[in-house]
């Protein structure tokens, strides 16, 4: 039969493992708590065995009352003296305690803590009144006051089998039995196991029950929590009453199971439905994907070529600009050429109209001074002197010539300087050299000054200047009747003089 295990740390486990082939035994639990939840006495007591449950808590103390009518149920405490002692009770806890330090740590923690007066005896007064027999073991969990319980226990008549201790401190994993483990092995018990909570220890005459713990709870044992098998026991009671309700419903559960597989089968068709549209969709998501992909390899494409067109923009912008200079130095440069050429053509244009209106004024002096001398009187009765020149100089041309066939210094010269200290016939003589550069040169060795005349009495012939007198003209017309006149009398000059 699977053992039902209701302690809290599988005590009862190990107990029965050792205690198996007593069939009806007797336990002694002090600080018994609650005779179900975490109670290490409860599956005995199941098993027709019978006890002593101290548990000073009032509630704890009225449910042992109610739960175990064969055992003796005392509300009182355990230490080492008898009369009365104050009790904290914590409230809905198994950890109400006579210490009153422990007491305090317990409401600071939050716990509520409520102090009375209660009843102390000694375990040995107990054990006096009640046991007539063997105790096979004693649970002792008083919550940290161990020490004084086993100090009014004297382990001399009455020998527990089994006595097995809680030995941390409370709610801590911190072991305290150094300070009275001593004690018990005084009195010939020993250590035999220890849980994580309690010490187990086995009277020296029991010594053949050390091997039952050697091991912890395990498979071989054949045990079950209290909760699972009521959890076991609840889906037994809830699968009857399913069979049940099958059996009277029968037909409703086969139009129940109709439509479940319907519901199933449209269940089915809506997961393969919702199967095929998340691989369309998938489908769906990867062409986007790739049709992406490629428009984004075409878009970069794009944006590269866009570079190289912007770069080729820019270099034929920064050529366009470098034209466009080149352009406009160049339109400066023929504007300024232009002008240049304006302003030269104008300066020429205005220097020979003001020569031209010279030689035309000169020329209408020259013609008025020549008239004026060929009406004079002077020139009519100077006509026979001029033929006696003109003799002469025939005279002499035919007398030289046995010798140097050129004149002297001659009529020609010393004509010439007369006519360049006539200011008429010298102005007419200036604008007609002005035009002939080589008879100019011709003319001025022909007025070298005569042996005897002084340099300064020969006049100078200057060269025609621009009227702004910046260079000499451009003279580049035809000559006036008065300069064509003193033209053919200065060659006629040279011709004779050569």
């Amino acid at each position: 039969m699977t053992f039902i295990s209701y302690a809290q740390n599988y005590e009862d486990i190990m107990l029965f493992r050792a205690l198996r082939d007593v069939g009806q035994g007797f336990y002694v639990d002090v600080g018994a708590n609650s005779p179900d939840e975490h109670s290490v006495t409860r599956a005995f007591y199941e098993r027709g065995w019978r006890g002593i449950n101290i548990e000073p808590v009032l509630e704890f103390h009225r449910q042992l009352l109610e739960a175990r009518p064969r055992d003796v149920n005392l509300p009182i405490a355990v230490a080492d003296r008898t009369g009365f002692i104050d009790f904290h009770d914590v409230a809905g806890t198994g950890l109400s305690t006579i210490s009153p330090e422990i007491a305090e740590t317990h409401r600071a923690a939050g716990y509520q803590v409520t102090r009375r007066s209660v009843v102390v005896e000694t375990l040995d007064e107990v054990l006096r009144k009640y046991v007539e027999g063997d105790v096979h073991f004693l649970k002792i969990d008083v919550e940290g006051l161990e020490d004084s319980v086993l100090r009014g226990l004297s382990l001399e008549e009455i020998r527990p089998w089994i006595i097995l201790v809680e030995a941390t401190e409370v709610l801590s994993q911190v072991q305290n039995h150094a300070s009275w483990e001593p004690r018990l092995k005084d009195r010939g018990y020993s250590f035999v196991y220890f849980d994580g909570l309690n010490r187990f220890y086995v009277a020296d005459e029991h010594a053949d029950l050390a091997p039952s713990f050697r091991s912890p709870p395990n498979v071989f044992d054949d045990w079950m929590r209290v909760g699972d098998r009521q959890a076991h026991d609840r889906a037994n009671v809830l699968t009857a009453k399913l069979e049940e309700e099958r059996e009277a419903h029968g037909g409703e559960l086969e139009i129940l199971r109709a439509q479940v597989e319907e519901w199933k089968t449209r269940a089915e068709a809506a997961q393969a439905a919702e199967i095929a549209r998340r691989a369309e969709d998938e489908a769906r998501r990867l062409e986007l994907e790739t049709r992406l992909g490629e428009m984004m390899r075409a878009f970069e494409a794009a944006a590269a070529s866009a570079a190289r067109a912007s770069e080729r923009e820019a270099r034929l912008l920064d050529q366009m600009a470098d034209l466009s200079a080149q352009a406009a130095a160049l339109r400066a440069g023929i504007a300024a050429l232009r002008k240049g050429m304006d302003n030269s053509a104008q300066a020429e244009t205005a220097a020979l109209r003001h020569r031209l209106a010279e030689l035309e004024h000169a020329s209408m002096v020259a013609k008025l001074e020549l008239d004026t001398v060929l009406a004079s009187s002077s020139w009519r009765i100077t006509a026979p002197m001029r033929g006696v020149k003109l003799a002469a100089a025939a005279l002499a041309k035919s007398l030289g010539g046995a010798g140097d066939s050129r004149p002297g210094p001659s009529l020609v010269s010393r004509a010439a300087h007369w006519s360049a200290r006539q200011p008429v016939l010298k102005r007419a003589a200036v604008a007609v050299l002005a035009r002939s550069p080589a008879l100019e040169r011709k003319v001025r060795s022909l007025v070298a000054p005569p042996p005897g005349v002084p340099a300064t009495a020969v006049a100078d012939i200057p060269q025609p200047r621009r009227p702004d007198g910046s260079g000499p003209a451009i003279v580049s017309r035809s000559p006036s009747p008065a300069e064509a006149i003193v033209e053919t009398a200065f060659r006629r000059a040279l011709a004779r003089a050569r």
